[in-house]
């Protein structure tokens, strides 16, 4: 009977001894593993840009990100910035990338760029630019066979047209997005002629104003013009 409590016990320890060590194992951090790769800088640029800036420039130095890539990330953090400085920053950064060796020849990459500084002039408020970058998007697409891209884009600078005072071209443009999107396609297709259905409701109310304030007596048309 002793003879088997002693195996027992030799066994147990020998057992929790070998647990022991493979916790330990566990727990060893993954030497490959750190902060410092593009998917960290990206998680940490949706909530906390200065830290995404520190760990790209960590990266940058490591050589886990190249030069490229840097920039464009760089350039995304900045877009959504509400200082002046890194939004002209964002610009400029975009602009050089333009002519990279990586997007001269790389349509698809001049659509990432020019997505971004599309952002950026809308964080801007600049819709001139806007319309300047989204118009060299739908070549971009156009060019790549992208047609739903491109005229959802097209419905985009309609509605940015109108806001700047150019309501009947705006609707002009969207009304030929919807003529393009208004086909069996897919969901994507599908959602670009939704929301471009929707650019044309909003912009032909300014026009709907104009026609009405002009054709009433002052004080009533007053109440027909919409609330800011």
């Amino acid at each position: 009977m002793r003879n088997v409590l002693q195996v027992l016990l030799i066994v147990s320890i020998l057992v929790f001894a070998s647990c022991g060590r493979n916790n330990t194992a566990r727990h060893i951090r993954n030497l490959g593993e750190t902060p410092y790769q593009e998917d960290s800088v990206l998680v940490a640029y949706g909530y906390h840009p200065n830290r995404a800036l520190i760990l790209l420039d960590s990266a940058l130095l490591l050589g886990n990100i190249n030069d490229y890539r840097g920039q464009f990330i760089r350039a995304k953090i900045y877009s959504k910035s509400l200082l002046k400085q890194r939004q002209d920053s964002a610009i400029l950064i975009c602009e050089q990338l333009l002519h990279h060796d990586s997007v001269v020849n790389a349509p698809h990459e001049q659509e990432n760029i020019f997505d971004l500084l599309m952002i950026t002039s809308r964080t801007k408020t600049d819709f001139e630019g806007y319309i300047k970058w989204a118009t060299q998007k739908v070549e971009v697409c156009r060019l790549q066979g992208e047609e739903t891209e491109q005229w959802r884009t097209e419905a985009e600078i309609g509605m940015v047209m109108a806001h700047l005072g150019q309501p009947e071209e705006g609707v002009v443009k969207i009304d030929e997005a919807i003529r393009q999107l208004d086909a069996p396609g897919s969901i994507d297709r599908m959602d670009a002629f939704i929301i471009a259905v929707k650019r044309r409701g909003a912009t032909a109310l300014p026009i709907a104003t104009a026609i009405l304030t002009s054709a009433v007596p002052r004080p009533m048309a007053s109440w027909l013009v919409p609330m800011p």
